[in-house]
């Protein structure tokens, strides 16, 4: 029989394992009343659940659902969803791959059909199939077919355990192989809800006249107390390994199409891996070494942490301008997004987003004292959830007004709502109309016409648009003549097929009716754009527009981005548009992994203009203006890029 306990001992229990000082001193007065809000027994029977939807006394959401498992006396807490965005702890990365090295329930067939969707999926729709053999010596179609003998070896050899877990990495090893964030695979549910998580993130800057960069720890999770290991500190080692080192090797895990994309993707993945499209970490636990912010400690610290199991809470909006908008018909065929970004996104959000805060807060109050190169920061209203604007003043010239608008994503119903949001915006009264920064750091993509149409609003003359083209197969033939909104493409590819040509001609997504629904050139002042190499999709498609169309200076924290052009296509998506033929190319995922998820790069886009015109950029990216890259600072980390504002604000003309 189980011990019982209270609630406030079960959990005082659970939350021990977690720190290395005691809990004599937990007197936060916000975690006190949570733990008031659960103030029934908990029984000793196996499988106890509360349900938190009383909240006898509770104002806010803070449960979702609390579930314990009471059985032989573990007492393990699998969920609280507090409102600080913790989320549900499962279990130890141990406990977890133990249990996954033993779980075979997804039989032969099903898997041969798996990788069959997979293969045709790149044989008849993958846009940039030549392209990633000729610049990544890599080829999805036969690599699918290995994976095929090799299902069919096991079957027929002698008996050896192909669990369930290393079926699927083998698979996601095909996709990530490809650099492409837009093709890619999702585990069924009971993954793709998972996160694998160390207590901390990191980030990686720059002191001047130093080569490699160095990481410092950027915040920890509420309510854990480590000792030295605090937000600011710097590590210098992982499990015996130079930092720089570990950076490297993760990076070759992630899908970046260019390798500073798959450094900055590294530096998040470090911490937090997404198991719907990742990997699971090497180890069960890590070593870390690092520097303590005492000057009075010389030598590096070591601390242990091991890897957690989390789930994320469903029904949750995690970070500012995650989409929560479906999109018009039209506009969902030409969409595009690093799922995996945003989900690291939404999930370090979440887990992290108030104690980061006060701890960028309290570092820049100590730092502000010898130097503080914000003056003044006056936020703008948009009535956006995914964009946010306002009034910089900044060194060398504090007296000069800059507007500042920081796109999150492109993710909207409509994508001229969207740009007359936007105009209404700049045209605020209190919105500087000399000198504009647009910050389009991070921004995985949307709604392709949502990008260009932006681009309107600071020309007069009408924005040539980037173009789209098709692979030629008979499958993309097929799909343009079954969806209207590609009719225009339908001749090309019937003529490609007769020429041998590889590709279609290009046509441009945003066509001219929804160009002329628009204002243009509203903003008369002077424009510079900042990117970094998680600038991606959508954000890569306006980053090559605002280049090819002359709108202004492109500056960046790397020198180039993401280099993700094309629209991302659904399995689902694609296989309704067959749904009626007898023999259609694509197939439903067999019953017992119908929730898994792929999706492929269906259209490729090519420059509109300049040098590279006609040119595919996936790959490639939109590089910055010469000596207009700007390297992070630690005064960058803790002041939400203020370094490099004031980079930006120097390089204005006027």
């Amino acid at each position: 029989m189980a011990e019982k306990l209270t609630v406030d001992e079960f959990i005082r229990r659970r939350i021990q394992k977690h720190l290395n000082d005691s809990l004599d001193g937990l007197t936060d007065d916000n975690f006190r009343e949570k733990l008031d809000v659960l103030s029934t027994a908990i029984a000793g029977e196996s499988n106890c659940v509360l349900s938190c939807g009383r909240k006898r006394g509770c104002t806010g959401d803070c449960y979702s659902t609390c579930v314990a498992s009471c059985s032989d006396g573990s007492m393990t807490l699998q969920g609280i969803d507090l409102d600080d965005g913790s989320f549900m702890d499962v279990q130890s990365l141990e406990e977890f791959r133990t249990g996954e090295s033993r779980r075979r329930d997804i039989s032969d067939a099903d898997r041969v059909a798996l990788v069959s969707e997979a293969r045709s999926l790149f044989f008849n729709f993958y846009a940039h199939l030549d392209l990633k053999e000729a610049m990544l010596a890599v080829d999805p179609v036969g690599e699918c077919d290995m994976l095929l003998r090799e299902i069919e070896r096991r079957r027929e050899g002698p008996t050896d355990h192909y669990c369930d877990i290393d079926f699927f990495h083998d698979l996601l090893g095909i996709f990530v192989g490809l650099r492409d964030a837009h093709t890619s695979f999702t585990l069924p549910e009971k993954y793709s809800g998972l996160f694998a998580h160390l207590p901390f993130t990191v980030e990686e800057y720059y002191i001047e006249g130093d080569l490699e960069p160095r990481t410092r720890v950027l915040s920890v999770a509420p309510h854990e107390k480590f000792g030295h290991f605090q937000p600011g500190v710097e590590i210098v080692s992982w499990n015996s390994l130079p930092i720089c080192r570990k950076l490297s090797d993760v990076a070759n895990l992630a899908p970046g199409a260019t390798r500073m994309a798959r450094r900055r993707m590294a530096a998040q993945m470090l911490t937090t891996r997404w198991l719907g499209q990742m990997t699971m970490p090497e180890e069960n636990a890590v070593a870390i070494e690092y520097y303590s912010l005492d000057p009075s400690v010389k030598k590096p610290l070591r601390h242990y942490f091991d890897w957690r199991i989390y789930t994320r809470p469903k029904g949750k909006t995690y970070v500012a301008g995650s989409p929560t908008t479906k999109p018009l018909a039209g506009a969902s065929f030409f969409h595009g997004v690093n799922r995996q970004a945003l989900e690291l996104q939404r999930a370090r959000y979440r887990m992290f987003k108030r104690q980061k805060h006060k701890a960028r807060e309290s570092q820049a109050c100590a730092k502000s004292e010898t130097y503080n190169p914000i003056k003044e920061m006056i936020e703008i209203p948009t009535g956006l959830d995914n964009v946010t604007a306002g009034i910089v003043k900044a060194w060398p010239d504090d007296s000069v007004r800059i507007g500042h608008l920081r796109i999150h994503n492109f993710d909207c119903g409509d994508p001229v709502k969207f740009t007359h949001q936007i105009a209404k915006v700049l045209r605020h009264k209190d919105m500087p109309k000399e000198r504009l920064i647009i910050d389009i750091r991070t921004n995985p993509g949307g709604i392709l016409q949502a990008g260009e149409l932006l681009l309107q609003l600071f020309t007069k003359e009408k924005v040539k648009p980037a173009t789209l083209r098709f692979r030629s197969t008979n499958g993309t033939k097929e799909l343009a003549w079954k969806v209207d909104i590609l009719e225009r493409w339908r001749m090309s590819l019937d003529r490609a097929s007769e020429t041998g040509s590889e590709y279609s001609a290009g046509f441009a997504a945003t066509t001219d009716e929804q160009f002329r629904k628009v204002p243009k050139g509203i903003y008369p002042g002077e424009v510079i754009l900042i990117i970094d190499a998680m600038t991606y999709s959508t954000a890569d498609f306006f980053a090559a527009g605002f280049r090819d169309n002359n709108l202004g200076t492109i500056v960046g924290i790397d020198h180039v981005t993401g280099a993700g052009a094309s629209t991302r296509w659904e399995h689902d998506q694609l296989m309704q548009q067959f749904d009626q033929d007898k023999n259609p190319p694509l197939k439903p995922f067999p019953l017992a992994i119908r929730d898994a998820q792929m999706s492929v790069a269906v259209q490729c886009g090519t420059r509109a203009d300049g040098l590279y015109r006609d040119m595919p950029f996936e790959g490639m990216g939109v590089e910055v203006d010469s000596d207009c890259t700007h390297y992070l600072t630690e005064t960058d980390l803790i002041c939400d890029g203020a370094d490099l504002i004031c980079f930006v604000t120097g390089m204005f003309k006027g």
